[in-house]
């Protein structure tokens, strides 16, 4: 769970990285992840993504999701 969790939140950082920020996305908002955050953290500070995708890669699973 811990790996999965890491993995999304990694994930997540990147595509917001990638995707740049939308109006309910801010400096202040996003300083706030850490790794290690639960999924549900990261959901109650970000709201619900855009778009959200799982995958697997071995016997590692995570979800990217991607705030716009």
């Amino acid at each position: 769970m811990v790996v999965k969790t890491r993995l999304l939140i990694t994930f997540s950082l990147i595509f917001l990285l990638l995707t740049g920020c939308g109006p309910s996305i801010n400096q202040e908002n996003f300083d706030r992840i850490q790794p290690g955050m639960a999924e549900m953290e990261v959901l109650n500070i970000l709201g619900e993504p855009t778009e959200s995708s799982s995958m697997t890669i071995g016997t590692l699973s995570g979800t990217t999701s991607t705030w716009e």
